[in-house]
């Protein structure tokens, strides 16, 4: 017990590295280009497009909706490093 409420006994739902790495051949390309558009909007119009395509072509509709859940662009952080190295 930790401050009178009892613990979980919770462990997080493995990882898919298949599938993380399907996202990120189908949506890297688009991303870093994607994220060299100077217009906010435009960019993230083009973003909400790539995402779209990707999780039509890589994920079944269960999938989108436990991904949406836990975050909508699972890839995202990883792939904007890999875009913007120096931020």
């Amino acid at each position: 017990m930790i401050a009178g409420v009892t613990a979980w006994d919770w462990t997080p739902a493995q990882r898919d590295a298949t599938l993380a790495d399907t996202i990120a051949k189908l949506a890297e390309a688009d991303l870093c280009a994607a994220f060299q558009l100077k217009q906010k909007q435009a960019r993230s119009e083009t973003i909400d497009k790539i995402w779209q395509r990707v999780f039509a072509k890589s994920v079944s509709a269960r999938k989108v909706v436990q991904m949406r859940k836990r975050s909508r662009k699972p890839a995202l952080p990883r792939i904007e490093n890999r875009a913007f190295p120096d931020s």
